[in-house]
């Protein structure tokens, strides 16, 4: 297989430790960096801290996002979007908040209320999304998966990063992806519906794979690890 670099960009309040057996499985033929948001200081950071990694690359680029990663991967400039060679988008969106003309995201009132809550009690506002990440049947990674989100404990980055949900809008930019992608979704996902995944499916002028995992929520590259790496392995060895 030829050897890529890859850079794993995460998604909300999550600390980049939820990867650790993927960058372990996928780090035996490939150099493996991730996007850690705390770092980011402001919204512009989120595309600007991509893109220097992006740029600092030499070779054949591999960008993974999940969630909210998706969103600022989606939003990159157009001259670091073409750097890349292949994408894989999990539990994608190109706009998380509802409105005339998008009907898939989320109220805005409930990102709102949830930074203020956050101010109040962060670990309560962190369960109950964690809980909304997970399937019935994928239940048993919670208490796994409450580990990484404890992780991250400044409410500063994580209020920053319900900021960027509200306001980003990348649905015109889709257009401009000329790399070959991969989506992965649950068809079980309550953050970001699979219909949001379909709308950029739908959207994206290059070639291009839908997968859809049954039964499965948000977070399908850790409830379901061997069967989304090996989706990401195949894609890989494609020409």
């Amino acid at each position: 297989m030829k050897k890529y670099n890859i850079l794993i960009v995460s998604g909300w309040a999550m600390s980049i430790e939820v990867w650790n057996r993927m960058n372990e499985l996928l780090s035996e033929e490939n150099y493996i960096e991730m996007i850690n948001w705390q770092q980011a200081t402001d919204l512009d950071d989120f595309y600007t801290i991509i893109e220097n990694k992006v740029d600092s690359f030499k070779g054949n680029i591999v960008v993974i996002a999940w969630s909210m990663g998706t969103l600022a991967v989606l939003g990159l400039k157009k001259k670091f979007l073409i750097k890349i060679d292949k994408l894989i988008l999990i539990s994608s969106t190109s706009k998380f908040i509802r409105d005339k003309t998008y009907k898939m995201g989320w109220p805005k009132r409930t990102l709102n209320k949830m930074k203020n809550d956050i101010a109040k009690n962060k670990y309560n506002v962190l369960d109950e999304f964690l809980e909304n990440m997970l399937y019935e049947n994928e239940i048993k990674f919670y208490k796994e998966l409450i580990n990484f989100i404890n992780l991250n404990n400044d409410i500063k980055n994580i209020i920053l990063g319900l900021d960027f949900l509200i306001n980003e809008d990348v649905r015109e930019n889709i257009k401009n992806i000329k790399s070959d992608v991969l989506l992965i979704h649950g068809s079980r996902d309550k953050i970001c519906s699979m219909d949001s995944a379909k709308f950029i499916y739908d959207n994206l002028n290059c070639n291009k794979t839908f997968e859809i995992l049954c039964h499965t929520g948000h977070i399908p590259f850790y409830t379901n690890k061997e069967y989304v790496f090996n989706l990401i392995k195949i894609f890989l060895l494609q020409v």
